[in-house]
């Protein structure tokens, strides 16, 4: 618990800005389609988490927490606790953006918006179990390049393969692979 409140009080500034992202992607999703504010916010709050890691090298956490009676463990436990609590927390202030710009737009609420927050809420886990384990291993500034490796090499795998004109997959399979994960 008590690392994982220390990783909320140093990121405490760093959350302000996130809300006013959240404001102004909700303004944004207005006038463009509403995955864009559950995608963005569900993976920029998540990523707080391997943030959290350049706050704790900048305050020298590191060589303090080798004094205290905890084991490296518990470090890497509360790192991922609290990448589960911001994947959720994401999560959940994504479906009320999303859900407060559909009320707004007089569109109706459907099962789809749910489907579309939890694709987000599974794609922003699967970063998270991405990210953390590379920033544990190669440390905060290599494992930058890595994060950068591993988001950007299958998004380009993607756009080449639907120019190519490979069949993306369809309704029925994403579901399929939603309700999978």
């Amino acid at each position: 618990k008590g690392l994982i409140l220390k990783d909320l009080y140093n990121l405490k500034s760093y959350i302000r800005y996130i809300l006013v992202a959240m404001l102004v992607f909700s303004v944004i999703s207005m006038f463009n389609e509403v995955a864009f504010i559950a995608g963005m916010l569900t993976i920029m709050i998540s990523i707080l988490s391997v943030t959290s890691f350049s706050y704790d090298q900048q305050s020298k956490w590191d060589r303090y927490a080798l004094s205290l009676p905890i084991s490296k463990t518990q470090i890497v436990t509360a790192k991922y606790l609290l990448g589960g609590i911001f994947a959720l927390t994401g999560a959940v202030l994504s479906f009320v953006c999303v859900t407060a710009v559909q009320l707004l737009r007089h569109q109706p609420i459907d099962m789809g918006i749910v489907v579309l927050v939890y694709a987000c809420f599974a794609a922003a886990v699967l970063m998270i179990s991405i990210m953390l384990p590379l920033t544990i291993k190669f440390g905060v500034e290599k494992g930058r390049i890595m994060i950068l490796l591993v988001a950007f090499i299958p998004a380009i795998l993607v756009v080449l393969l639907s120019k190519a004109g490979v069949a993306m997959p369809s309704d029925a399979q994403v579901m399929f692979l939603i309700k999978l994960s």
